[in-house]
C-alpha cells in the first residue's frame, strides 16, 4: 500500500471514530448509577424535609410554655392559647394547635400533624407549690416555694402509625412526663 492511501484510510478512520456517539450499554449504565444515587438520596432529603417542618412545632411549643408562665404570673392563672396574644396561628399547613386542658395549675396543649408524615406534639406546663421550713435569724420561717415545671412531648412515631398526640401525666417533683412518647425539653424553673 503506498503512503498516501494509508494516511488517507488512518484519516478516514480518525473522522469515523470522531463521529461515534454513546453505546445504549454505556447510557444504560449511567442511567442505572443516577438511579441507585437517587434512591439513596432520596429518603435522607425527605426525612430533613419532615425535620425541617417539625421545628415549627417545637418552636411553638418553647413560644407557648414561655407565654403561658408570663401569663400564668400576671394573671394567677394560665391561659387558653387564644388568651395569651402571643400572635401564633393557631393553624399552619403542618400543624393545627389546640388547648388540652386548662386550670389554674396545668395547662396542656396539643400540635396535631396534619402532613401523615409529621410527628405530633404535646405541651404542658404545671405550677406546684411546696410548703418549706427554713431557718432565718435563729428563727424557723414556713415558706411557700413555687416551681413551674414544663414538658414538650414528641410522638414517637409519625401521625399515619400514631394518629393522635400524646397525652401529658403529672409527674412527681422533677417535671411532667410524656406517656409512651419522647420527652424533647423537660425542665423545673423555680
Amino acid at each position: 500500500m503506498s503512503f498516501d492511501l494509508k494516511a488517507k484510510l488512518l484519516q478516514h478512520l480518525a473522522k469515523k471514530k470522531s463521529n461515534e456517539g454513546f453505546t445504549l450499554v454505556e447510557l444504560l449504565v449511567v442511567i442505572v448509577i443516577i438511579g441507585i444515587l437517587s434512591a439513596i438520596a432520596l429518603p435522607a432529603f425527605l426525612n430533613q424535609t419532615a425535620k425541617a417542618k417539625q421545628s415549627e412545632a417545637k418552636n411553638f411549643g418553647q413560644a407557648w410554655v414561655k407565654g403561658e408562665k408570663t401569663y400564668r404570673a400576671e394573671f394567677s392563672r394560665f391561659g387558653s392559647i387564644q388568651e395569651l396574644a402571643l400572635g401564633l396561628p393557631t393553624q399552619t399547613a403542618n400543624y393545627k394547635y389546640n388547648d388540652a386542658g386548662v386550670t389554674d395549675d396545668e395547662v396542656t396543649a396539643t400540635g396535631e400533624s396534619l402532613d401523615t408524615s409529621l410527628k405530633p406534639y404535646s405541651y404542658g406546663v404545671e405550677r406546684d407549690v411546696t410548703i418549706v421550713t427554713v431557718q432565718r435569724g435563729g428563727v424557723n420561717v414556713t415558706e411557700e416555694q413555687v416551681l413551674f415545671q414544663e414538658a414538650i412531648c414528641e410522638a414517637l412515631q409519625p401521625a399515619e402509625a400514631n394518629g393522635t398526640a400524646p397525652t401529658m401525666s403529672p409527674g412527681d417533683s422533677v417535671a411532667p412526663v410524656c406517656t409512651g412518647q419522647l420527652n424533647i425539653t423537660k425542665g423545673v424553673v423555680e
